[in-house]
C-alpha cells in the first residue's frame, strides 16, 4: 500500500505552490510512519515523492 498527500484546492483558495506545503507534507509523513510503525507496520518514506510505502510485519 502506498500513501500520499496532496493539499485540495479548498485549502488553499489562493493557489500557492505546492513546495509551500512541504512542512505540512513533512510532518504528516513523520506522524503516519510512527502511528504505523507502533501498530506493526513496516514503513518507508520517499522524500521524493512523498510517499509512505506500508506492508504488514510478518508474525
Amino acid at each position: 500500500m502506498v500513501v500520499g498527500w496532496l493539499p485540495p484546492p479548498e485549502l488553499d483558495p489562493v493557489g500557492r505552490q505546492v513546495a509551500e506545503y512541504e512542512g505540512i507534507r513533512a510532518a504528516l509523513r513523520q506522524a503516519l510512519l510512527e502511528i504505523l510503525t507502533q501498530a506493526g507496520y513496516a514503513v518507508q518514506a520517499d522524500r521524493n515523492s512523498g510517499e509512505v510505502r506500508i506492508k504488514p510485519v510478518e508474525r
